[in-house]
């Protein structure tokens, strides 16, 4: 549980809200996200004695499309350049705050 509100933490560092702005993020650029957040989570190794990096998903509130730095129990998320990437589906739900 600490490691995941650690990571979203780390990740809501690097990425801030802004309403009514669209940013459309490439595939490269999410694994940017996720291997600076695995690099950080190493920095603070020996605050907490714990790795804290572990399964992240991040989705386009738009077009529901995920991407995660971990494979999936089911499989249904496609490898493609160090990331996995998959539709959420509709029976997920989730809302957007600002």
């Amino acid at each position: 549980m600490i490691q995941r509100l650690f990571a979203l933490f780390l990740f809501a560092s690097f990425v801030s809200p802004i309403p009514a702005q669209t940013k459309v993020y490439h595939e490269e650029q999410i694994n940017t996200f996720f291997t600076e957040l695995k690099q950080a989570s190493t920095r603070t190794f020996k605050l907490w004695n714990k790795n804290l990096y572990g399964p992240i998903l991040l989705v386009d509130p738009g077009t529901r499309k995920l991407y995660a730095n971990e494979p999936d129990l089911q499989g249904g998320l496609q490898y493609s350049t160090h990331i996995y990437i998959g539709i959420l589906p509709q029976e997920v739900n989730f809302q957007i705050r600002h």
